[in-house]
């Protein structure tokens, strides 16, 4: 069964001058082609919402900080699983394995972790999501305030032997066209590892980091696995819990 890994490369992981020659995607670009014969794939690409359930009526009118109480309904489509998107219930923090072997946590400004994870449901992509969307954005605002829009357009994908790499700037904005607003929040990389069959999940860190190691890219964390959770929408969950600490 495959295996997957997902790391995440800042903005601020490039250097001082960066251009967009040393952009972190350049980078990334330039040592799978210098290390590697890469044989290109279908590009891909994801959409993802993220709402927080509103506060108390008695709280304060300005905006909340997050805290462990904090709930975030999540929305994730992802080209390379066509037919379905996903709705996530999370806590602002969810127990995560890093490669260091510790949670991660969300950087919400809270030390505390929450070992329940994500509830996941798949709907039909396409029309019923955006039907969804739109529920939750008019109907549903006075219970899920609606806290960030991200993005990847034109993601590119590789296959390197055993593995399947893909990757793509990771932006935040209002829209996906060109009178949208739109930033850059940094890149996010999918390593597959497709011929795993490996129940070790410190093996498959081992191996799927080993991979990473190996682009010489420097300043990504590696999510390996939720903790507590089944295989099955596992990735989603990776995702949802990658997405949800780029707040």
């Amino acid at each position: 069964m495959p295996a997957t890994g997902l790391f995440y490369l800042s903005p601020s992981n490039a250097p001082t001058s960066s251009t967009q020659d040393n952009s972190p995607l350049q980078l990334l670009i330039n040592s799978i082609a210098s290390k590697y014969n890469p044989i290109p794939l279908p590009g891909w690409g994801l959409a993802h919402r993220m709402f927080r359930q509103a506060p108390a009526a008695e709280s304060s009118p300005d905006e909340p900080k997050a805290n462990e109480n904090d709930r975030y309904l999540q929305t994730l489509s992802l080209s390379h699983h066509p037919s379905k998107s996903y709705v996530a219930i999370t806590d602002a923090h969810t127990n995560t394995q890093t490669r260091a072997g510790a949670p991660a946590t969300s950087g919400l400004g809270n030390d505390g972790v929450n070992n329940d994870p994500a509830t996941v449901v798949s709907i039909p992509s396409g029309l019923q999501s955006e039907d969804f969307i739109q529920l939750m954005t008019i109907k549903f605002s006075l219970l899920w305030t609606p806290r960030q829009v991200l993005f990847i357009s034109n993601g590119q994908c590789f296959k390197i032997g055993d593995f399947q790499i893909r990757f793509g700037e990771l932006r935040h904005g209002h829209g996906q066209g060109q009178g949208g607003m739109q930033h850059v929040r940094g890149v996010a990389v999918e390593i597959e590892w497709m011929e795993s069959g490996e129940e070790d999940w410190e093996i498959v860190e081992r191996t799927i980091g080993g991979f990473w190691e190996a682009l010489d890219v420097q300043g990504a964390k590696l999510l390996i696995r939720i903790a507590g959770v089944e295989e099955g929408d596992a990735v989603v969950r990776q995702w949802c819990e990658v997405l949800k600490l780029r707040t």
